[in-house]
């Protein structure tokens, strides 16, 4: 049985909701639910809403992240950058990593890079984003993670 609109926003306003709880709780029926709260203007809420959805393993969750990674708001971005170790390999993963990575927010581009894996294959234009990054960015911190990063992913 789904959980309700109201229900999902009371679970998510606690200070630190259990994720993984909530995750095993969610089903299809409550990711428009999830949708509305990660576009409300409550943005803590929202990003909550975001982390979740990224924990969901749901190509229509991951559709939470992906609309948080193009907002303005910078909590939500902010979510969305944190959501990413969370996602699948994958396209949808690769194209929200290579949105945040063109802003000029070092603390999105650092977490962006701390997300990908040892491992991790990545496609072949998000490494090349990382290349560029470890070649051009004005912040030094980020082109030695970029390098870093480099080494890590496949």
């Amino acid at each position: 049985m789904a959980l309700s609109k109201e229900d999902l926003r009371l679970l998510l306003s606690n200070e630190e909701p259990n994720y993984p709880n909530l995750a095993k709780q969610i089903n299809k029926n409550n990711l428009k639910d999830l949708m509305s709260i990660a576009k409300g203007n409550d943005a803590m809420l929202a990003s909550k809403a975001i982390y979740l959805a990224s924990l969901l393993h749901d190509a229509e969750a991951d559709e939470i992240v992906d609309y948080a990674s193009k907002s303005r708001n910078a909590l939500k971005k902010i979510a969305a950058a944190s959501a990413i170790v969370n996602l699948e390999v994958g396209h949808k993963k690769d194209i929200i990593a290579q949105r945040l990575l063109r802003t000029t927010d070092v603390s999105l581009k650092k977490l962006v890079l701390n997300a990908l894996k040892k491992g991790e294959k990545v496609s072949p234009r998000l490494k090349k984003s990382i290349e560029s990054i470890s070649r051009v960015d004005k912040n030094s911190l980020i082109k030695d993670l970029s390098k870093q990063t480099l080494k890590r992913v496949k």
